[in-house]
């Protein structure tokens, strides 16, 4: 089997492609437009080109390697969910929908105050009755896993007048 056939046009990327003749074939870079009339792509791997003509060496079904506009996201589709982070393939998606604004809400910044007057900072030396602070490192790390951003990290005494001025 296979077919031999002229190439009729030669479509770019960005290019707009003619109508394809009967009996012919285009040869279409990546990106490129399919013509009006094709039924098919095949992959350049498959196909020789000699003297302005394909050689096909396989049939290739109706269809094959061919995407529609419009079947990868349909009008009404979801984009991306309430409270999805815009990370690279989210935004991706966006622009690739010609989508150059979003509403967003700020992430939530959060201020971490340990209290106690036993508390020190990890790498201070240790008096008898203290113990270092644990707490925030993880409290700290947990929140920006989850997006938020820690602007402030304090430590107090047990005083309520240094903990009011804050």
């Amino acid at each position: 089997a296979g077919k031999r056939l002229p190439v009729s046009q030669r479509i770019a990327a960005g290019s707009t492609a003619r109508p394809l003749a009967v009996g012919t074939c285009a040869r279409i870079f990546t990106g490129g437009q399919i013509p009006p009339g094709a039924d098919c792509v095949v992959m350049q791997e498959r196909v020789a080109e000699e003297n302005g003509e394909a050689l096909i060496p396989v049939d290739v079904p109706e269809g094959d390697n061919v995407r529609l506009q419009g079947r990868d996201v349909h009008q009404g589709d979801v984009l991306l969910n309430a409270g999805e982070r815009l990370e690279a393939a989210a935004l991706g998606h966006l622009a690739g929908q010609g989508i150059t604004e979003v509403r967003v809400r700020r992430r939530p910044r959060v201020a971490l105050l340990s209290t106690g007057d036993e508390i020190v900072d990890p790498g201070t030396p240790l008096k008898p009755g203290q113990l270092y602070n644990s707490n925030r490192p993880m409290l700290k790390r947990l929140l920006e896993t989850f997006g938020a951003e820690v602007v402030q990290l304090v430590s107090v005494p047990d005083d309520y007048a240094q903990t009011v001025a804050l």
